[in-house]
């Protein structure tokens, strides 16, 4: 089974919107590949999606973070219509706005700035019913 390679270069040195858009790409290209490992052979590639979230959250979440169970999708969650519609200081704490293509829903992403560099903390999806967790 091929590995799963994220897209985006370092981050830790990157301002939160920045930081958010190679979020997002890495996103796009590991649903792609958990997708296809999934396909390719459920068990197996459930293991492996689920190896690869972790390495790819370990790019850009606090060591500490405790992931949701990784939700296989065919079409992404997250793609290259996202955009950034705002972003929010208070302190340490970032909250960056996208929406998709999609008008009836898009996300917040939450970062905290800890150790010189922002942890993306909380992704939040934001529908008519309300936000709900969805790192």
């Amino acid at each position: 089974m091929i590995a799963y390679t994220p897209v985006s270069g370092p981050v830790a040195l990157l301002d939160p919107e920045p930081l958010i858009r190679a979020f997002i790409a890495d996103h796009e290209a590991w649903s792609a590949y958990a997708w296809q490992a999934f396909e390719r052979d459920r068990s197996a590639g459930l293991t492996a999606a689920e190896h690869a979230y972790r390495f790819l959250l370990s790019k850009y979440c606090p060591p500490d973070l405790e992931p949701r169970p990784v939700a296989l999708r065919a079409i992404p969650l997250h793609d290259a219509l996202e955009h950034v519609a705002g972003v929010e200081y208070v302190d340490d704490t970032c909250i960056v706005k996208t929406r998709g293509a999609a008008p009836d829903h898009g996300f917040d992403y939450i970062l905290q700035r800890a150790s010189g560099r922002w942890f993306l903390t909380s992704v939040l999806c934001v529908r008519d019913d309300g936000r709900h967790e969805s790192l």
